[in-house]
């Protein structure tokens, strides 16, 4: 039986570091990673892990069982293209959400094939420059895989990079979007890796961070980012609408005070409210004005 490892023992003080900083962000729970090496092709030895599951497939007989029982959006890992023939006597999983990452060159039918099995296949190639295996483990096992990247392809005809998340889902980012934040730093798209356990793209001798790509090109990302940037705001006025939308009440239900002056002291444009308004916010919240600031 193939058997789930979530951490290693023992943990050097640095991997332990690493998945922290990597767990940041957006997480899903419980990610999933499947290691497939057959007989013959085997994977390297995994020195550090990321903070989901991880199986390591090595007969037909594990394939099926797990590719059958895995959950939506696992991440499936493997060494060759020889590893996954005994797919086909597989019936495939309609409407799968798995995603597939082979680290050998693979023919356009066999890509074909492995499309029927799968949401996302990515393959390795010349063009695409992957991190060493411990690394990739690391972002491909992490809660928030997603946002985190594990390598791309630069397309010169598109001026375009296509990068792959660590839950191996294409971005398209054009080359024009790193040149304009560019100041001195040449941007070479030619030269393309992904560095910091998937925290940063670097292109020639510029680098943007995952985040900033995100932030920029992912609507969910954003949105999540900027409602996470409230929760974490320490503001007066920010603590006023955490506490507002924990009472259920609206900006109409302020009397006194209209909606678009409420909206303007949540969102800090008043600097210093009148000692009224904030009695009158404090007063509907059921609070004192001192503990305004508390939630």
């Amino acid at each position: 039986m193939t058997t789930p490892t979530k951490t290693l023992p023992n943990p050097s003080p640095a991997s332990v570091h690493t998945r922290a900083r990597v767990a940041r962000g957006i997480a899903s729970a419980n990610p999933f990673l499947y290691l497939v090496s057959m007989r013959g092709a085997s994977l390297p030895a995994l020195h550090d892990g990321g903070a989901g599951v991880i199986y390591r497939v090595s007969s037909k007989r594990e394939l099926a069982e797990q590719y059958h029982t895995a959950p939506p959006q696992s991440v499936w890992v493997a060494s060759t293209t020889s590893s996954l023939t005994s797919l086909a006597a597989l019936s495939p999983v309609h409407a799968s959400d798995k995603r597939l990452l082979v680290l050998d060159d693979a023919p356009d039918v066999a890509q074909q094939l492995y499309g029927a099995y799968f949401r996302h296949v990515v393959v390795s190639s010349d063009a695409l420059t992957l991190p060493d295996f411990a690394e990739l483990t690391v972002v491909l096992s992490a809660p928030n895989r997603r946002d985190l990247f594990i390598g791309g392809v630069f397309d010169p005809q598109a001026n375009a990079v296509l990068l792959y998340r660590g839950n191996l889902e294409p971005l398209v980012v054009p080359v024009t979007w790193f040149a304009n934040r560019a100041s001195r730093a040449v941007v070479d798209p030619s030269d393309l890796r992904v560095i910091d356990h998937g925290q940063t793209i670097r292109l020639g001798r510029f680098e943007a961070s995952s985040d900033a790509v995100l932030y920029e090109f992912d609507v969910e990302y954003r949105r999540a980012a900027k409602k996470r940037a409230l929760k974490e705001d320490a503001s007066l006025g920010a603590s006023i609408r955490r506490l507002r939308l924990q009472r259920g009440l609206s900006r109409e239900d302020f009397p006194g005070i209209s909606a678009k002056a409420l909206a303007r002291v949540e969102r800090s444009e008043i600097s210093r409210p009148r000692a009224r308004t904030l009695a009158t916010i404090a007063k509907v919240l059921g609070v004192t004005v001192g503990r305004l600031d508390t939630y």
